[in-house]
Order: structure tokens, then C-alpha cells, then sequence
């Protein structure tokens, strides 16, 4: 190996993608039908990334109402 090259091995882990998991959730066949509408309408690529995206909404909602949350009660706590 020549001095100032990084191995192969070293490059192929650099453009790993992170790590995921998996998640397998029931739907009524409602739902399912809506998603493939809006997959079909090409707003999502696939189901699963109109679910990422859902997930990903839901939980900036939910942080931003934990903020909201902590906030109110601060600010309701009576100074001396």
C-alpha cells in the first residue's frame, strides 16, 4: 500500500448508508388504499416513503408540542 491512500475497504464504509430498522404496522384497507392513490398519483415513491414521511411529520408535531408544553408550564409557575 502506497503512503497517503486509504485502503478499499476504508472507501466502501465511508458510502454505507446508516443503519435502519423495521417496522410492520396493520392498516385498514382504507388507508392502504388512500396511500396507493397518492403513490399511484406519484406524490410518494412507494408506500414506504409515504409512511417515512408520516412518521417523520409526526414527530417534528410531537417535539414541537413537548417545546410548546414546557414552555406553558414555565411560564405558568408563579415568581416570587
Amino acid at each position: 500500500m502506497r503512503r497517503g491512500r486509504r485502503p478499499k475497504a476504508d472507501k466502501a464504509r465511508k458510502h454505507r448508508r446508516p443503519s435502519v430498522g423495521r417496522v410492520d404496522a396493520k392498516l385498514p384497507d382504507g388507508v392502504i388504499e388512500q396511500i396507493d392513490r397518492l403513490v399511484a398519483d406519484r406524490i410518494y415513491l412507494t408506500r414506504a416513503d409515504f409512511v417515512r414521511s408520516a412518521v417523520r411529520e409526526k414527530l417534528l408535531s410531537e417535539s414541537v408540542s413537548a417545546v410548546d408544553a414546557t414552555v406553558a408550564t414555565r411560564s405558568s409557575v408563579s415568581r416570587p
